[in-house]
């Protein structure tokens, strides 16, 4: 799927202006808390939803979720029935179906971690990733000769979007698993990487992301890798 900062402040403004006065506005943030800084009250929104485990150090299962009055909280239901319906949603939602709490005890700790850490440059894991990752999609696209076709830097994060070359046969779909360039790179070169190909008038691009445990090393095999399979596609067909 591609990656872009979207501006959704206005977004909840125009759905406001367009929509019925009675509705609610829900933000689908999930890879937005440690990958970029923002004040969820400026959106406007009336929920707010995250992941934890993407950006913010925590394990997998620990999300947020946020409403814009405690009222409207404890008159949402959960969707799934258990022992405390009809309690609102804080509480219904207390209980994950699993004995394991380990994940959701550790998110303090995670998020005391994430305002810590600092780069050798004295960089927040944010900014440090939001440098790292403009520098690693310019070095590929050069690589690659897609350079002219880079995302402004006001829509990048901790992510962004870089063509492949465009002579790379790509029958990967986006954000679906399959035996393609995605798997290639895997199995071969121990490399993860999200692969897609958008159709003929898009191309073929990767979601690139970089957090504070990649290195230069990291992106150097992904840009060689590449290039060795499109070699490998020219010499012996696809």
């Amino acid at each position: 799927q591609p990656v872009i900062m979207l501006p959704v402040k206005e977004m909840v403004q125009a759905c406001r202006a367009h929509g019925a006065p009675d509705m609610e506005v829900a933000i689908d943030g999930a890879h937005s808390v440690g990958s970029t800084n923002f004040d969820v009250k400026d959106f406007g929104c009336d929920w707010f939803f995250s992941n934890l485990h993407k950006w913010g150090f925590a394990p997998t299962v620990a999300n947020v979720v946020w409403s814009a009055t405690p009222e409207l909280m404890a008159d949402t239901r959960h969707p799934i029935p258990s022992w405390s319906w009809g309690k609102g949603l804080n509480v219904e939602s207390r209980f994950t179906g699993t004995m394991d709490y380990s994940s959701l005890l550790s998110v303090p700790a995670a998020m005391e971690y994430l305002q810590r850490w600092r780069s050798e440059e004295d960089e927040s894991s944010v900014d440090y990733c939001h440098r790292r990752v403009l520098e690693s999609s310019r070095l590929l696209a050069e690589a690659w000769g897609t350079a002219d076709q880079l995302l402004p830097e006001e829509l990048v994060a901790t992510q962004a979007m870089v063509r492949l070359p465009p002579e790379l046969v790509v029958t990967d779909l986006p954000g679906q698993p399959g035996k393609g360039v995605r798997q290639t790179l895997r199995e071969r070169y121990c490399v993860e990487a999200a692969i897609g190909n958008f159709g003929p008038e898009i191309g073929s691009w990767v979601r690139l992301s970089y957090a504070v445990y990649n290195t230069e090393r990291d992106i150097a095999r992904l840009k060689d890798a590449v290039l060795e399979i499109l070699e490998m596609q020219q010499i012996y067909g696809v």
